[in-house]
């Protein structure tokens, strides 16, 4: 989509005319701030409720020691991969959106990506 764009800077001095951008060209850095922002809180959400949910799942099965059927055994499972996969990717994914390089140095960029795989393949 185009907008139009009545004022703009080149070399220092303004230059008022009526040209056509891209609609991306113009609100690009605000549509980037807004997800540097929101997305990190959506992260956010996931985990708390991620990791309070499988928690409690967790703590049942553990608690009342029903493991002992094929069915509970594999909510089990998929309990402490969900959780897993919360804990150790989440947080992670949620600080490329809100930073522009990767702090956490290349071991830690490896392990999450393994660990982010084994996650989701259910294989912890």
């Amino acid at each position: 989509m185009k907008v139009p764009l009545l004022c703009r800077i080149i070399n220092g001095t303004m230059n008022w005319s009526l040209t056509l951008l891209n609609s991306s060209e113009v609100s690009e850095s605000n549509t980037w701030h807004l997800i540097s922002v929101i997305i990190p809180l959506v992260y956010f959400l996931i985990f708390l409720v991620g990791t309070v949910g499988n928690s409690l799942v967790l703590a049942v099965l553990l608690r009342n020691g029903q493991v002992n059927n094929t069915t509970n055994l594999f909510i089990l499972n998929l309990g402490v991969a969900d959780l897993c996969f919360i804990v150790f990717c989440v947080p992670f994914q949620a600080t490329i959106y809100s930073l522009d390089d990767w702090i956490f140095g290349p071991f830690m960029c490896k392990a999450v990506s393994k660990l982010g795989g084994l996650g989701r393949r259910g294989g912890f």
